[in-house]
């Protein structure tokens, strides 16, 4: 079980060298902290920040973050196409650079795959982690099921955006533009909705070393614009978040 706190932050910059156009940039960071509650309870928390800056924000090589689901998903299902393709793209197949450097932005318990996108991201993760027989056993485990046997309770929240926050007027969730192409008309509009950008998800879920494998298994409930969902399952395999 881990225990502490740790950090990663990080810049990266991507230049091509015949033209300026394809040049973007990212910033991303990741803080983490693991509290011991009582023997080998632990009580784990995530807060994680990305954003895509440069020409990757303003529209000549457009990267997004794809914000949902859960990492290594066996049967993982996407929100609307698995290819994302950039918006403005003429061409059924477009350049694999407007592609390859999306990135998939998880935990987000409740939702499938790509709910959210957008130039930024923000969200926070929370675990109470539980190894039921190690937490009882006054002697050592030797089978590697039992002492990797976990239960846990989660809770999800984030949301992926573009503009200047989540909850700004200009955020890409909360404005939807109208225009009456079929009519040739030149008039178009607008609407803001403001909807409750942040999604979030809990449940419960259980954790074990199977065939050399950490297995994981979820049921989540997804809460969005103060409704929730059917219960959705996740198999999944990692240790972390």
């Amino acid at each position: 079980m881990l225990v502490g706190t740790r950090m990663k932050v990080g810049i990266l910059q991507m230049n091509d060298i015949q033209t300026k156009a394809n040049n973007f940039g990212k910033f991303y960071i990741d803080l983490r902290h693991y509290q011991k509650i009582h023997r080998q309870i632990v009580w784990a928390n995530r807060a994680s920040y990305g954003q895509f800056f440069g020409l990757a924000e303003s529209g000549s090589n457009p990267q997004v973050f794809r914000l949902g689901g859960m990492d290594n998903w066996i049967n993982q299902s996407y929100t609307g196409d698995r290819l994302l393709v950039p918006a403005g793209s003429n061409q059924a197949l477009p350049d694999p650079t407007t592609m390859f450097y999306q990135q998939f932005v998880t935990n987000l318990r409740g939702f499938d795959l790509s709910k959210r996108t957008g130039t930024r991201y923000v969200l926070f993760n929370s675990e109470l982690r539980i190894p039921i027989v190690q937490y009882f056993a006054n002697r050592p485990i030797y089978s590697g099921f039992l002492r990797n046997l976990q239960f846990v309770g989660f809770f999800d929240a984030g949301t992926a955006y573009n503009g200047t926050n989540p909850f700004g007027e200009d955020n890409s969730n909360n404005t939807v533009p109208i225009a009456n192409v079929n009519s040739g008309s030149p008039f178009f509009g607008t609407v803001t909705n403001f909807s409750n950008p942040i999604l979030m998800g809990y449940g419960a879920g259980v954790r074990s070393s199977l065939l050399g494998f950490y297995v994981k298994f979820d049921m989540a409930w997804a809460r969005e614009n103060y409704v929730t969902s059917k219960p959705k399952p996740y198999l999944t395999l990692g240790h972390d978040f």
